[in-house]
């Protein structure tokens, strides 16, 4: 495996991937020297609410294109992706008309003035026909394309936001309006294209096979909506748009690992498929051991320097966030983990557990939001995502290793000893926290140590 190198198909992915999910990183640092923390709660509170709405009105109907791909011929697959995005533009309609009706009664439930709201529903409706899109290209392998639209539309979203913010008098919808109208732009362009090509607005036969594949998916994806927004929400509720604000600046930052490893992943998972396949168990035994010994020391390298990228991030009024950021580690680490056993579960089709597992945690997060964030503001919502990500990995194990009738490949040792080494690591940063050359020497070290470990086996496994 030294010898293998990432495909021109995965490089792509991954170029897609960090120009998707890492724009709110590098991009934090500019936007909070213009927007206040209030602000920037609000606008994050708007994004949690736009992601929701994605999931439940779009009727995840993107989630069947790669097994349509195969039922279907070539030929039908435009009439197919034309039917089936009709479902959700139907959804998206529907509940367009109900929100100018009670726009008042909507704005009371998102914690929005009505104008957001408005907003809200053709941001969620233009990212997902987007979405829709890059579902289809990705899955006949037109990564180039897919990674271009991706690419350029949230350049464009990111610089006519900052001008717009710039020049706004309200700083929220000079964000808001900049990034929706490159969106609403590609996504009309889209629509068209789509049903000229497919020249089909309804087909039952097609309509039904969708929603059959999809409405678990629409369960699942709610669940995890849930799960990843439902502090912030709650935020709002328990706290102030300031709190919730300097909350989403932390995890913005914390977020680049989650960006790290989901890129590093896309990469192990066809090595770890084919090892399955083959029966190769050694070869699974060793580069799983230097796959989560790299991404446990990025972690550790991560918090050594996280506090002193923070400050870079963000001027003074944010900095009550530092306090929160090495709990946020603590969760992605663990998410991180969760990978193994759910990979596991996909690879034998076993995959049934997996959005009650997302239910379930999803509501022991928010009991445990309701008990904490009144009482502990951000800490209390970070620490209940932390323990809220250790148990739906631990359920996820247990279903590996016990439920379904194949030899797991990991042990529990496999999990507990980095996990506890990145557990200290946490802990031990509160006393490290002024201690900045300390910090600077331990990072020099580990930073040292991955690359003679990578440079070593030609590998990051």
């Amino acid at each position: 495996m030294a010898s293998e190198s990432i495909s021109k198909s995965v490089i792509w992915q991954l170029i897609g991937k960090f120009a998707l999910q890492g724009v709110a990183f590098f991009t934090t640092p500019i936007f909070t020297r213009i927007l206040t923390p209030e602000n920037y709660g609000t606008i994050a509170l708007y994004t949690s609410w736009s992601s929701i709405l994605m999931v439940v009105l779009s009727l995840q109907t993107y989630g069947s294109i790669a097994t349509a791909r195969i039922r279907f011929t070539k030929e039908e697959m435009p009439a197919y992706l034309s039917s089936t995005l009709s479902i959700s533009v139907i959804a998206y309609a529907v509940f367009f008309c109900v929100i100018l009706t009670f726009r008042g009664v909507f704005a009371k439930i998102f914690g929005l003035d009505e104008t957001l709201v408005t907003l809200l529903l053709l941001h969620s409706f233009a990212s997902y026909v987007i979405a829709f899109f890059v579902a289809y290209l990705d899955q006949h392998k037109k990564v180039v394309q897919s990674s271009l639209i991706s690419v350029s539309s949230t350049v464009c979203s990111v610089v006519l936001a900052l001008i717009f913010v710039l020049n706004f008098e309200n700083k929220v919808y000079g964000k808001v309006i900049g990034q929706l109208i490159p969106l609403v732009i590609v996504g009309i362009i889209i629509l068209f294209v789509i049903y000229i090509k497919g020249k089909s607005f309804w087909n039952t036969s097609y309509n039904k096979y969708c929603l059959l594949l999809t409405m678990p998916l629409v369960v699942h994806g709610l669940g995890h909506m849930v799960f990843t927004q439902a502090d912030r929400i709650l935020l709002q509720r328990f706290q102030s748009e300031s709190v919730l604000g300097v909350y989403s600046v932390a995890y913005s930052l914390c977020s680049v690992l989650s960006i790290i490893f989901a890129a590093v992943n896309t990469a192990w998972i066809p090595f770890y498929y084919d090892f399955k396949k083959t029966n190769n168990n050694e070869a699974i035994k060793e580069h799983s051991k230097r796959y989560i010994k790299l991404i446990t020391l990025m972690f550790i390298g991560f918090i050594l320097l996280s506090f002193d990228v923070f400050k870079l991030m963000a001027p003074e009024p944010y900095w009550n966030g530092l306090k929160i950021i090495p709990i946020f580690v603590a969760s992605f680490y663990f998410s991180y983990l969760y990978h193994f056993p759910v990979g596991f579960e996909y690879y034998y089709e076993k995959t049934k557990l997996i959005p009650v597992a997302t239910i379930f945690v999803a509501i022991i997060n928010i009991i445990l939001d309701v008990i904490l964030i009144p009482r502990y503001a951000a800490f209390g919502a970070v620490f209940a995502t932390m323990l809220s990500q250790i148990l739906l990995f631990t359920f996820h194990f247990v279903v590996s290793r016990f439920v379904i009738k194949e030899t797991f490949d990991y042990k529990l040792s496999f999990f507990l000893i980095p996990a506890a080494i990145v557990l200290t690591f946490v802990g031990a940063s509160y006393f490290l926290m002024d201690l900045q050359y300390v910090r600077w020497i331990l990072f020099i070290i580990v930073a040292s140590y991955v690359s003679y470990d990578v440079l070593k086996h030609r590998s990051i496994f």
